[in-house]
């Protein structure tokens, strides 16, 4: 038996065109991101929980860096230092300016001041570190946190918040405690980690999420940070000053990670491991010193450590006012992304979007202030002052579960909480408005299509 065969209805011609430049557009805007996208936590997260801030807040990052730096690749000598893309005063001085900042800071401009600061919370001990300065005259310190500590457990961001209320200081201590030295390692990975730095994606990815995270809680974003394990590399070092960091280390430390989890972990080893620590350096002038208020021990031995610095006569100061910085957050006029005195080698306007200008622009102005009544995607790089109550928006959800959870152990040569939660889901590669605006992009060109058949 023969089949006859069946004739195929062959479409018009033009509506065959328009459906090709359809297409052809849609790729077009698809390939296309708003800014450099975060990579996902796949790529860059080797710890056993990978939570991330608001989306509307990584979105609002990714919108201005678009506004600002523009949506094409990085072209070093064209005026715009894109950090977003890679550039720094290391690898682009023409545009990002040569590098200033030296190696990290150790101890104070003026002598005879002593920097108390506390690496790797928040923490349940957090709350104590407060007490103690309070008892001891309301004297101030620094606390340099972790941004997946912030996001993890909300019931010891509340003490960040507490802080900073205060009149503490709050620094990033990186997101997962990934190393910026050479060999890139992590405490307590839950999968192999290469030994090899950071890439560039990577360091940005773990100060944008700490710096969103941070906000979330006070209001403003931090200019101080402290390295894990305090390791640094001349690229991890030109990266953070073009971005407006600056960065700390210590001459003072306690060594209190040492005693974790052996016999001597008490308060009485601490301090004497520290006079110790802090005999040696005498001879420096001024200090700047490291606990970890995630350890109870060592929290315990910090009203005997104030005592005696308090009783030779040494100024207990912040770390922000050990380097002379009056103001350790960024101001709600500063550039965003770049260290202040690169305000002027940004775009904006026809130059941002990828067009070639000649006329120079600057980036210094003033962004909405970041509030938590607010859900524009362009208030999170505001904050000159502390949103009210903002924690409550953004962990609402979140709140209750976490408040029931037991207090993790930790340990700062290993930060995983016993206790876990699911890694969240990745970062989004393109904001919201984009792939909004390329949905009714293709409805208009199908409906004109479609109108003119």
């Amino acid at each position: 038996m023969h089949h006859q065969a069946t004739a195929t209805a062959t479409p018009p011609p033009r509506l065959l065109a328009v459906l090709a430049v359809t297409a052809l557009a849609l790729v077009a805007l698809t390939a296309t991101p708003a800014a450099a996208a975060f990579p996902p936590t796949s790529e860059w997260c080797y710890t056993a929980t990978c939570p991330l801030p608001a989306p509307d807040a990584i979105n609002g990052v990714l919108a201005a860096e678009a506004r600002m730096f523009g949506t094409g690749a990085a072209e070093c000598g064209d005026g715009i230092c894109n950090i977003a893309q890679g550039e720094t005063c290391g690898s682009c001085p023409n545009d990002c300016g040569a590098c200033q900042a030296g190696g990290p800071r150790t101890k104070c401009v003026n002598r005879n001041q002593y920097a108390f600061s506390f690496d790797d919370g928040p923490s349940a001990y957090t709350a104590e570190v407060i007490k103690h300065f309070a008892n001891a005259g309301n004297l101030k310190t620094t606390f340099f946190v972790i941004g997946r500590q912030v996001l993890d457990y909300p019931q010891y961001a509340r003490n960040v918040k507490a802080a900073f209320d205060a009149g503490h200081e709050i620094g990033s201590h990186t997101f997962t405690h990934r190393s910026l030295g050479p060999n890139g390692r992590v405490p307590g990975p839950v999968r192999s980690v290469p030994n090899a730095p950071q890439p560039f994606s990577h360091m940005r990815t773990e100060m944008v999420m700490t710096d969103l995270a941070i906000q979330s809680v006070i209001g403003r974003r931090p200019v101080l940070m402290r390295p894990p394990f305090l390791e640094t590399r001349p690229e991890s070092l030109q990266f953070l000053e073009t971005a407006g960091y600056t960065v700390v280390n210590i001459l003072v430390d306690t060594n209190d990670w040492k005693l974790d989890s052996t016999p001597q972990a008490t308060a009485d080893k601490v301090y004497e491991q520290w006079l110790a620590a802090f005999n040696a350096a005498r001879g420096e002038g001024s200090w700047i010193h490291l606990s970890h208020d995630i350890l109870p021990f060592s929290v315990a031995a910090v009203p005997r450590m104030i005592d005696y610095i308090k009783k030779q006569g040494i100024e207990i100061v912040t770390v922000g006012q050990c380097l002379g910085i009056s103001t350790p957050y960024r101001g709600a006029n500063d550039n965003p992304f770049l260290n202040t005195r690169l305000g002027a080698n940004a775009g904006t306007g026809s130059k941002a979007t990828g067009a070639k200008s000649t006329t120079t622009t600057t980036t210094t102005t003033a962004l909405p202030t970041a509030t938590a009544a607010s859900n524009s995607t362009n208030d999170v790089l505001g904050g000159n002052e502390p949103a009210p109550d903002p924690f409550a928006r953004l962990h609402a959800s979140a709140t209750a579960a976490a408040t029931q959870a037991p207090v993790p152990t930790l340990n700062p040569n290993n930060n995983t909480p016993n206790g876990s939660n699911k890694p969240s889901a990745a970062a989004p590669a393109v904001p919201a408005s984009l792939g909004a605006s390329m949905a009714a992009v293709a409805v208009a060109l199908v409906a004109a299509a479609m109108g003119g058949l």
